[in-house]
């Protein structure tokens, strides 16, 4: 509704807006790819830890710098740990940081295949999407990652400046602002102290809301109804 707002500022006629968002294609779920042993060792090493898990770009745009404010605000707590798969040119300085800074509660993955998310993201117990503040957002989000989050069953904290986002709207997790460090080490304390059947039930309210709106099927059948 608030890029719809903008389209008709600029001579759209209400009628003729309609929002299709991303979603995911159910067949990579029913047969994902598995994740590199290298990735299989290191989630083995940590499973009695709390992972806060990443996956996505390494780019300015992507705010990583806050993950590692918040692993450093919450170091002491041995049994959480922060968990960044993927690559980008801010890569290399994130990994220097953690260095010189001793944040040692913050690991590095490298990417992975798109279809061998559904395997990666089950070994978070939160999924987390960071961005910087952007023009982009304030006509709200409809990132990737979002909807592979909620289709894994995984509590978001979706950490962008933006409006209420699908997050929100359907209880699987919270919105924070882009640099709201406290925000973010509030989720995620408030999600690790759930009772186990409770923040299953947050994520598993991603999961079917995923299955009854986001998938491209039902996606498709909507943009086939619109232009018919």
């Amino acid at each position: 509704s608030y890029s719809k707002d903008y389209m008709v500022e600029h001579g759209l006629k209400p009628s003729k807006w309609v929002n299709i968002q991303n979603g995911v294609v159910e067949e990579e779920w029913d047969n994902p790819e598995d994740i590199p042993v290298s990735h299989e060792t290191f989630f083995e090493k940590h499973r009695d830890q709390f992972i806060v898990g990443y996956f996505g770009g390494h780019a300015l745009s992507n705010n990583l710098d806050n993950i590692l404010e918040v692993a450093k605000t919450i170091r002491d707590e041995r049994d959480i740990v922060f968990v960044l798969v993927g690559d980008g040119v801010e890569k290399p300085r994130l990994i220097k940081r953690t260095e010189e800074e001793k944040i040692n509660n913050v690991f590095f993955l490298q990417s992975i295949n798109k279809r061998s998310i559904p395997k990666l993201v089950n070994y978070f117990d939160v999924s987390i999407m960071t961005g910087k503040p952007s023009p982009l957002y304030k006509y709200g989000l409809c990132m990737n990652k979002m909807y592979d989050s909620m289709m894994a069953g995984k509590p978001i904290i979706c950490a962008i400046s933006a409006p209420r986002c699908i997050v929100e709207d359907y209880s699987c997790g919270f919105q924070v602002d882009s640099d709201d460090t406290k925000g973010i080490v509030e989720s995620i304390k408030m999600i690790k102290d759930m009772p186990n059947d409770e923040r299953n039930k947050m994520g598993e309210n991603g999961r079917i809301a995923v299955k009854e709106h986001y998938t491209y099927r039902n996606l498709a059948k909507q943009f086939l109804e619109h232009i018919s």
